[in-house]
């Protein structure tokens, strides 16, 4: 890339009421998504590829994480954390944060909000920039990317006027990002890619699922930037000689002696034998027993959980109905269509049978379940 630049990224937390558990135990830009990433790896892969090499994160709750994310995926240096901004309260937007980022920007920025997974060339963008644009934004179709390639005295111009005004910090980069994008000199550009909009839970499983039916355009599109993760150190995935697996997404160190359909199995997931799993999208690392059935939910991974843990659902439980459309009962907003959630490092014991439309949340020991052993189509288990 000619340009000397940096990125820039932040997100919105995720909403308790239409994302139930998921934003526990991570920020919003790093969801795992399509089997292998996560919606950073996607943003970060094809700036890297194109010459980038410092990356400017910002997150207060989930900090350590989102550290010890980029240590596994991109190793030492070219990043670093900002966890001075807090994403709620009243709290201004004083000159010492403005300080932070006018030490930290290149001359050229990538700002992005990644509330939502995208993919493109960003060498275009580059190549668009000339000295009378100030601004590059990408467009999806007629859709405009929460992203945008600007000049770093043109966001510091926007940032300093922040300052002025004593704006709460937790919505500076978000009014930040709507000034620039409403800038008359904002030029914005088609670029071939990957875009889709995830606003609750269901639509994320729903989302991961789609992809299924894009396979083959993954496949092309990742061929010419391919993507970094850091969800698990690489290994080879094993697939047991009784196994079945059909229109599913198989990641690196999977261990699979069940029957996988329509599903998508992130990074060291473990299936037990004889066990099945349909409609479903199962995160990194969880690990199921035998002779279960899981059925058109998301399992959250093991966070927290301790080592002595050798099974996170155990042999012969049952979770989902895989003909159930019941709307969970209180997170209606969340889930619908009769799809489950099973929260982070929460673990089910034998004998347990959980419906349709349920939600589990995060941080359930078994003796959770020691007075509810059968959960019915759209009820809840909360901690």
């Amino acid at each position: 890339m000619k340009i000397k630049a940096c990125s820039l990224v932040f997100s919105s937390p995720l909403a308790p009421d239409k994302f139930l558990g998921l934003g526990a135990a991570r920020p919003r830009f790093l969801l795992p998504f399509a089997g292998r990433f996560t919606y950073l790896d996607m943003f970060l892969s094809p700036l890297v590829r194109a010459g980038v090499r410092k990356h400017l994160l910002i997150t207060r709750n989930h900090a350590e994480f989102a550290h010890d994310y980029m240590l596994s995926a991109w190793g030492e240096g070219g990043w670093q954390i900002l966890p001075f901004m807090p994403e709620e309260g009243d709290e201004p937007f004083d000159s010492q944060m403005y300080s932070a980022f006018k030490d930290q920007l290149s001359p050229y920025v990538f700002f992005a909000c990644l509330d939502h997974p995208y993919w493109f060339d960003s060498t275009l963008l580059a190549s668009e920039f000339r000295m009378r644009v100030s601004s590059v934004q990408p467009i999806f179709g007629k859709r405009a990317a929460e992203i945008i390639l600007t000049e770093r005295t043109q966001l510091l111009s926007v940032l300093n006027d922040m300052v002025r005004k004593a704006i709460p910090a937790s919505q500076v980069l978000y009014r930040a990002f709507h000034v620039l994008s409403e800038k008359s000199g904002l030029r914005r550009i088609a670029v071939e890619g990957f875009h889709t909009t995830i606003d609750t839970l269901g639509q994320y499983i729903a989302a991961n699922r789609a992809i299924l039916n894009q396979q083959e355009k993954f496949r092309q599109l990742f061929t010419k930037v391919p993507l970094q993760s850091g969800l698990s150190p690489r290994a080879q995935a094993h697939i047991g000689p009784t196994s079945e697996f059909y229109r599913s997404t198989l990641a690196d160190a999977c261990h699979i002696r069940g029957r996988i359909y329509d599903s998508v199995l992130f990074p060291g997931v473990e299936i037990g034998k004889n066990t099945e799993v349909r409609d479903a999208v199962i995160f990194p690392g969880v690990r199921i027993g035998d002779n279960a059935r899981i059925s058109r939910c998301l399992v959250d991974s093991p966070i927290g959980l301790p080592q002595e843990v050798k099974l996170h659902i155990a042999d012969g439980v049952r979770v989902g109905n895989v003909q159930s459309k019941a709307d969970n009962r209180g997170h209606e907003k969340a889930l619908g269509n009769g799809y489950s959630f099973i929260g982070s490092g929460t673990v089910i014991p034998r004998g347990v049978q959980i419906g349709g439309g349920c939600y589990i949340s995060p941080g359930l020991s078994r003796s959770s379940f020691s007075q509810s052993k059968t959960i019915s189509d759209g009820r809840s288990l909360i901690k």
